[in-house]
């Protein structure tokens, strides 16, 4: 049982790090300049602001840098800053996450209340 565990927890380990992975990997090969897309609206742009933007986001140091600063932030709470609103990502997801449980609560009842049914009657007409 023990050899089950670790192997299991092992497993999930490397789950975890190929999600976090892709996830972060997916977020950098969109299309588009996020920096772009933060001064579009600013008419013409120097050079220098673009650069200074990108050192402020951080995308002016290699991939697996940016990779390793996501998962650390990550770690201690900080999410960074929406690109929209320029407010903590953090607090954006809080303040979505009640009305989020919420909809997943009344799709789990609608579910059960569909699920249990259909289960009672399978159960009832099995092998017919």
């Amino acid at each position: 049982m023990t050899r089950y565990l670790v192997k299991r927890l092992i497993t999930a380990v490397f789950v975890v790090i190929l999600v976090a992975v892709a996830t972060f990997s997916l977020a950098r090969i969109l299309p588009g300049d996020v920096v772009i897309g933060q001064i579009a609206d600013a008419g013409t742009v120097r050079k220098e602001d673009i650069d200074r933007i990108r050192a402020i986001l951080g995308l002016d140091v290699p991939f697996h840098v940016q990779f390793w600063n996501w998962i650390k932030g990550l770690a201690v709470g900080d999410w960074g800053r929406s690109l929209v609103g320029n407010k903590p990502t953090l607090e954006q997801v809080s303040h979505a996450l009640p009305v989020t449980a919420e909809l997943g609560a009344i799709s789990l009842v609608i579910a059960l209340i569909i699920a249990i049914p259909v289960g009672i009657i399978s159960a009832l007409r099995a092998d017919s």
